[in-house]
């Protein structure tokens, strides 16, 4: 079984990216990295493909994620009055 690292981009560059995969590469890891992007350029992804890079595309519907903008930040007081006696995720099953 191989080793898998998982990370999210959206919006960065190959520049910006790079010294992340360095840093995996320096530690001789050798297992699979797939990234999860949105907002990508074509050329960044054809570089992070280059380098061994899987890419799995996602939408992120809220562009700027802060709690001004985002329309659901309101909801979040009734969302820990729901979550804060929760302990495992299998007792959110309704």
């Amino acid at each position: 079984m191989k080793d898998l690292i998982l990370a999210t981009s959206f919006g960065y560059s190959f520049e910006q990216l790079y010294p992340f995969l360095r840093s995996l590469q320096e530690t001789g890891f050798e297992g699979e990295t797939v990234f999860f992007v949105g907002s990508t350029s074509m050329p960044t992804a054809n570089r992070l493909r280059k380098e061994g890079v899987k890419l799995k595309p996602f939408f992120y519907p809220f562009k700027r994620a802060h709690k001004m903008r985002n329309p659901l930040h309101r909801l979040w007081p009734l969302a820990q009055r729901v979550l804060r006696g929760v302990e495992k995720p299998d007792e959110l099953a309704w």
